[in-house]
C-alpha cells in the first residue's frame, strides 16, 4: 500500500506526464491494497491524484474515501491533501463524505499553516460548495495570524476564497491580509495577480477597503500589472483587463459582487462592440489606472497581429480605437 503511494507521488513530481498504461494499473493496484493505506499513504494518493490532474474514477474516490474515514492520526497535512485534491479534480464527493471533511478540517485548523489554509479555501471555490461558517471563520482567523508569512500565491489564493465564500468584509481579516499584498506583489505571477484583483473586486461591491489601504493595494497591483503585460498572451490580457476593469464597482449584467466580477470574464460579453466599450468604460474609472490602460493598448494592439479569438479581438479593436495615444 505504501508502495503504491510512494509511486504516484513519485510520479507527480515528474515534469513530463507519466505513460497511461502506467497510471491505470496503478490506479488498479491502488484500488486492491486502499483498505490496507495509512492516513499518510492515503493523504499521499490524494495530493498526487490532484498534482497529476488524474481522475480516480468512483471505485477508487470510494475506496480512500472511506479508508480515510477510518484510519487513526490523521494530521492537518492528510485533511488538506484530501481537500484539495477533491477540489482540484472538481470531483463530486458526497454530503457525508464532506460533513466528515469539514469537521477534520475544523479541527486542524489552529495548527494548519500558510499553505494548507489557501488550498483548503481555494478548494472549497473549485467545488462550488460552501465550507460552512464554523470552518471559514476559523481559516479566515488562522489566516490572519499567517498573513506575513505568506507567498504571493498563497495570499492571492487565500483573498479569492474569502471574496467569493464569505458574504461579508470581515474587517477583522482582512485588513492584516490586504497590509501584505504590496509586499508579495513584486513577486506576483499572472494568475495571483488576477485573483488578487477580482478579491479586491469582490470586496469593493461590498464597501471594503476604503481610504489609504485600498489607494495602496490598487497601486501595486496596477504596478505588477504594468510589469507583466508586455509578455500575456490574449487571453492573460483578456482576463486582467476584465478584473481591473471590475475595480470600478460597477454591476455587469444586472449583478453584483462574486457573480458580476464571473461575468466579467465571460469571453460572451465581449463579443459585441457595445459589451467591449462598456468593460473599457470601467477600467478608465480604475483609479491611477491611466497608465496601465495605455500599456494595455498597446499589447492589445501587437496581439492584433497573431493569433486570438474573435471575442478577443472585437476587445482589442475597442481598445487600440479608445487609445489617447495618436501615435499608437
Amino acid at each position: 500500500a505504501q508502495d503504491v503511494a510512494t509511486c504516484f507521488n513519485a510520479l507527480s513530481k515528474l515534469s513530463y506526464p507519466p505513460p497511461r498504461s502506467l497510471l491505470t494499473a496503478l490506479k488498479a493496484r491502488a484500488l486492491a491494497v486502499a483498505g490496507y493505506m495509512s492516513s499518510d499513504s492515503v493523504g499521499v494518493m490524494f495530493f498526487a491524484l490532484g498534482r497529476l490532474d488524474e481522475q480516480p474514477g468512483n471505485a477508487l474516490l470510494e475506496a480512500l474515501s472511506l479508508r480515510f474515514s477510518q484510519v487513526k492520526n490523521r494530521n492537518s497535512r492528510n485533511v488538506v491533501s484530501v481537500i484539495h485534491a477533491l477540489g482540484k479534480l472538481k470531483l463530486k464527493p458526497g454530503e457525508k463524505l464532506m460533513g466528515f471533511l469539514r469537521q477534520e478540517a475544523l479541527q486542524c485548523a489552529p495548527t494548519m499553516r500558510q499553505q494548507g489554509v489557501s488550498l483548503t479555501l481555494y478548494a472549497f471555490t473549485e467545488l462550488s460548495m460552501s465550507p460552512g461558517t464554523p470552518l471559514l471563520q476559523a481559516l479566515c482567523y488562522r489566516a490572519k495570524g499567517l498573513a506575513r508569512e505568506m507567498d504571493a500565491r498563497e495570499l492571492s489564493s487565500t483573498l479569492f476564497a474569502i471574496g467569493k465564500l464569505s458574504k461579508d468584509a470581515d474587517e477583522n481579516v482582512l485588513p492584516v491580509l490586504l497590509e501584505t499584498v504590496p509586499i508579495v506583489a513584486p513577486s506576483m505571477d499572472f494568475k495571483c495577480l488576477v485573483n488578487t484583483t477580482r478579491a479586491m473586486s469582490m470586496f469593493a461591491a461590498r464597501g471594503y477597503p476604503t481610504g489609504d489601504l485600498k489607494t495602496t493595494v490598487v497601486a501595486s497591483l496596477i504596478g505588477r500589472a504594468s510589469e507583466l503585460v508586455g509578455t500575456m498572451t490574449s487571453h492573460e490580457l483578456l482576463t486582467t483587463f476584465c478584473a481591473f476593469s471590475a475595480l470600478s464597482g460597477a454591476a455587469v449584467g444586472g449583478g453584483s459582487g462574486a457573480g458580476a466580477i464571473d461575468s466579467l470574464t465571460s469571453e460572451s460579453l465581449l463579443a459585441t462592440k457595445a459589451g467591449a466599450d462598456a468593460v473599457i468604460d470601467m477600467m478608465r474609472e480604475v483609479a491611477g489606472g491611466g497608465a496601465l490602460f495605455r500599456v494595455m493598448c498597446s499589447r492589445a494592439l501587437s496581439l492584433l497581429m497573431s493569433d486570438c479569438s474573435p471575442n478577443q479581438k472585437v476587445l482589442f479593436e475597442a481598445l487600440s480605437k479608445s487609445h489617447d495615444d495618436t501615435s499608437l
